[in-house]
């Protein structure tokens, strides 16, 4: 059924996924309503992974499921565009499949994962507060745009382009490490420092003991300077009542 949702959508699918520690339900009726509204205006279908009830109001061109094989829809050669919460994992698989990204951060990693994203030119943010009709059209449009798609598939290709794939490097250096008894060699030579290095202790207090130098030499230049200008003062307070008595004298 999705297969078939996907391949007979003309101008291409969009696909939406805010995760799953974020409930869609619970979005406010405002944010609900520009959310459908922005669908409604599209003339793309949409697959949106939704965890509440039948929405009265859905456009014809959604689909809505509590669950989505979010991998293989995104590497589908007719979905065009990935609005996500921008969490870790589907921000690797949107850079794996290489769809471009119209970011709604929610907490935690997801700002900068979005940024990210954006910083090499295949996604959009929509902030949540600016959550409405207009922001999240501006987003879809500029991310549909052919730079932006091809900008994406370079970037997969980038990701994809390495010696060994991300599976045959986890069971190279795992194979590694067993032969080698746990590989002492790649350990970090701060393992084998004192605990006082390991925390800098040494460094600490080096500085320490500079600082105490430096504060003592100021305070006794400041010290000696206080006692000149007192003892210039003292001079010629002195000097002054001599001249006062011998005039009083003459």
């Amino acid at each position: 059924e999705i297969e078939r949702f996907i391949n007979e959508a003309e101008y291409g699918v969009i696909y939406m996924n805010l995760g799953s520690t974020v409930k869609d339900s619970t979005l406010p009726t405002e944010k609900l309503n520009d959310l459908l509204s922005t669908f409604r205006k599209l003339p793309m279908r949409v697959l949106w992974k939704w965890d509440g009830g039948v929405i009265s109001n859905l456009p014809r061109n959604v689909m809505t499921l509590r669950w989505f094989p979010q991998y293989d829809i995104l590497k589908h050669e007719n979905v065009k565009a990935f609005i996500t919460h921008a969490g870790i994992l589907s921000t690797i698989e949107a850079i794996d499949a290489g769809i471009p990204v119209v970011a709604i951060p929610l907490f935690g990693d997801q700002y900068g994962n979005a940024a990210a994203l954006r910083d090499i030119g295949v996604a959009s943010i929509v902030e949540y507060r600016d959550l409405r009709k207009e922001f999240l059209l501006d987003a879809i449009n500029e991310i549909l745009e052919p730079k932006i798609q091809q900008q994406a598939k370079l970037v997969s290709r980038l990701w994809h382009d390495r010696p060994m794939s991300a599976l045959e490097t986890a069971i190279y250096w795992t194979e590694y490490v067993a032969r080698y008894h746990g590989a002492p060699n790649l350990a970090a030579t701060s393992l084998q420092k004192p605990w006082y290095q390991q925390l800098q202790l040494d460094v600490l207090a080096f500085v320490a003991l500079v600082a105490y130098i430096l504060t003592k030499v100021l305070c006794k230049i400041i010290s000696v300077c206080c006692c000149s200008c007192c003892g210039n003062d003292d001079k010629r307070t002195y000097n002054e009542e001599r001249r006062t008595k011998r005039v009083k004298f003459e």
